[in-house]
């Protein structure tokens, strides 16, 4: 592995040695403390970026449509703030009606209330679109309005979002062979079952419906910070 240094850092260096032998001795302990300085620089060059401080297991990463996803947040503090992102990149139909569905969409934690955030991309502009969210005790939280001049849709539903089960919809008129659906869930990690502040270790589940292929690009923060970034293929396998 070859390590050197960038060339205005080599610069500066040069700049300095030529300073200290213009105005004053070169002297050994000084010739020590450049040369510590520069291993010091190459050596932090050399570390490995820092990992992401969470370990987040997907179960697949090839699926097809109506096939559940597991997300298994391992050892998460209570208390945390955590956001799960679903990107989806629906191939579709231009205008005629898609209905995409995030089915039996599992939220481990009670967080009370929550966020729900929505963007929808490529959509008719001016025709009515329509988001929900419906738990599994029949609550149901819904936003329909029109699209806008450039084609997007967007709704933030505030909502209890208990640790239950969920179904979202989107339904809408596609502009372009791709539609994308930008879901963010967001609350708190916890868990009533666990009265401790202990760690605890939670399922996520969620199965994309409604299109025979696409992708969905999963992230996941806690506290702010990316944790797990996975593409998630959703494809029937038929071209």
């Amino acid at each position: 592995m070859k390590f050197g240094l960038p060339n205005s850092f080599a610069q500066h260096i040069i700049i300095i040695l030529k300073v200290k032998r213009d105005y004053m001795p070169f002297s050994h302990g000084y010739k020590n403390l450049i040369f510590a300085l520069i291993m010091v620089i190459i050596l932090a060059g050399a570390l490995p970026p820092v990992s992401a401080e969470y370990t987040i297991e997907i179960s697949s990463t090839n699926v097809t449509p109506n096939q559940e996803v597991t997300v298994t947040l391992e050892a998460i503090p209570q208390d945390k703030l955590i956001n799960m992102s679903l990107n989806s990149t629906i191939q579709t139909t231009i205008g005629e009606e898609m209905d995409y569905h995030i089915w039996n969409f599992t939220f481990p934690y009670e967080s009370g209330i929550s966020t729900f955030q929505v963007d929808m991309y490529n959509l008719e502009p001016g025709t009515p679109a329509t988001v929900s969210v419906i738990r599994e005790d029949g609550t149901e939280a819904s936003n329909t309005g029109n699209v806008s001049d450039e084609g997007r849709y967007n709704a933030s539903i505030f909502h209890d979002l208990n640790r239950g089960m969920y179904n979202v919809s989107f339904i809408g008129i596609p502009a372009s062979e791709e539609v994308r659906a930008d879901i963010d869930f967001g609350g708190i990690t916890r868990v009533l079952a666990n009265p401790t502040d202990a760690v605890a270790t939670t399922d996520s589940t969620f199965t994309p419906s409604g299109f025979s292929h696409g992708a969905v690009d999963l992230k996941v923060y806690v506290d702010h910070e990316l944790q797990k970034s996975e593409t998630i293929i959703v494809s029937t396998g038929v071209e």
